[in-house]
């Protein structure tokens, strides 16, 4: 019985020194990366990846020193950049066979194909941490009612075991819902690199593809791309959030009351909105500030003996600093923005729950502890769809411009390969022509 008791934990810890099995040969990061055969990740049990408790022999030697390269578990292959670049490619080539390559949504599309599946199971999980925080509020609910009614002590323990695993279940689907999609975004952001750097290889000299194109698609443009995985299943969940939450109110308070609370939401909304417009202008001219700021600091080092040569400290000291000064203008406009909307996610529920209750009270109504509760428990549903989806629309505008730049260049013209052979005949002759470089 111990000996089958130990082999079912060392299964679900993936660790026989919990039950004091012989220790088991493991693989030392700290020998040379070559050497590293197995995934950590691979090797756990169930319980060690459910907690993430493979990653505290890692966590426990950073909190000692500074981690090194050898310090860290080796990369699976499914993260690997070759496996993400060749996913993609297959799946744009096969649309590039077929003739729809050139469709205005093709990379998109092959994206979708590569990494669509774990992206859409996330989204599952996502739908299970959704369930479980509109829980919260009816069981919230439901224990008001037993201690208003009387009910005993069983009734009270069971109730409150319910919330407490309801709250545990919502907590655990949604780290293992931003895990799973941080580490998509990473391989979408690792096929996009990869892609690029591939077709940069391929490119013909009369494609005119500039380095700053290329720079800009390995750079902002992926990393774009990256950052807006993570956050995008806000664009069915921020809604389907609303609605839980504005029908749980209604069943609640009814239509009356509500419509203040409804007019707060809209007006937030458009407050979210404008903000984060403003922000995002400001974080252009944030960009183009800091540019000419570095531009002129480099003028500045590079002719440095011209500039002591002639006196010029003041003059040059002078542009770098008035570059300087807009750079820090725009930087203070964007942490105001930021404060502001900080401010309107925080301030949102309170306002929306005041609106409710001080018309519900209004209309004559008796306020029960049972009714603010939940409509105070209710309110907080708002908190992120309201933060999230303005957000998430202007990054998706961003993260499309990305994709087309992308696919522009995906289609450039390539070079042609040449097959082997001795080279024995002309290959090209030229007979009284003019050359010239445009």
């Amino acid at each position: 019985m111990k000996a089958s008791l130990a082999v079912l934990v060392t299964t679900l810890l993936g660790s026989n020194e919990a039950v004091g099995l012989p220790k088991l040969p493991t693989t030392s990061y700290d020998r040379p990366p070559s050497s590293r055969e197995l995934e950590p990740e691979a090797a756990a049990g169930v319980l060690s990846r459910a907690t993430f408790a493979w990653l505290n022999p890692t966590l426990r030697l950073g909190n000692q020193r500074p981690l090194e390269e050898h310090d860290l578990p080796p990369l699976s292959k499914m993260d690997s950049s070759q496996t993400a670049t060749d996913n993609f490619d297959h799946h744009f080539e096969a649309m590039r066979a077929v003739g729809t390559a050139s469709q205005p949504n093709a990379v998109a599309l092959s994206l979708w194909r590569s990494f669509g599946r774990e992206f859409a199971a996330a989204g599952v999980v996502k739908l299970l941490s959704d369930v479980c925080q509109l829980a919260t509020p009816l069981l919230l609910r439901h224990m008001i009612a037993l201690l208003e009614g009387g009910a005993n002590a069983a009734q009270g323990v069971r109730a409150t075991l319910a919330l407490f695993a309801v709250s545990c279940l919502q907590a655990f689907s949604l780290r293992h819902y931003f895990a799973q999609l941080f580490r998509t975004g990473l391989r979408l952001r690792a096929a996009v690199v990869g892609a690029t750097y591939r077709k940069l290889l391929r490119v013909a000299p009369t494609a005119r593809v500039s380095s700053g194109d290329v720079t800009n698609l390995i750079g902002p443009d992926s990393q774009r791309i990256c950052d807006l995985v993570p956050y995008l299943h806000a664009l069915w969940f921020a809604p389907l959030q609303v609605l839980a939450a504005l029908g749980l109110l209604y069943s609640e308070v009814g239509l009356l009351p509500l419509l203040p609370g409804l007019a707060v939401v809209l007006g937030m909304l458009l407050a979210n909105r404008a903000i984060a417009t403003a922000t995002y202008r400001c974080q252009q001219v944030l960009l183009v500030a800091r540019d000419l700021r570095v531009r002129r600091a480099r003028e500045a080092l590079g002719a440095i003996k011209v500039i002591k040569l002639h006196a010029w400290e003041l003059a040059f000291g002078e542009r770098v600093g008035q570059a300087r000064g807009q750079e820090v203008a725009a930087f203070t406009a964007l942490i105001r923005l930021r404060s502001l909307l900080a401010a309107v996610f925080a301030s949102t529920p309170a306002l929306v729950a005041v609106a409710i209750l001080g018309t519900y009270a209004l209309l004559g109504r008796t306020l029960r502890l049972q009714t603010a509760m939940t409509v105070l428990s209710a309110v907080n549903l708002l908190r992120s769809p309201l933060l999230f989806l303005p957000l998430v629309l202007q990054s998706a505008q961003e993260a499309r411009t990305s994709l087309a730049r992308l696919q522009a260049f995906l289609h450039a013209a390539e070079a042609r390969s040449l097959t082997p052979g001795p080279l024995a005949d002309v290959g090209l002759r030229l007979e009284g022509v003019e050359l010239s470089w445009d």
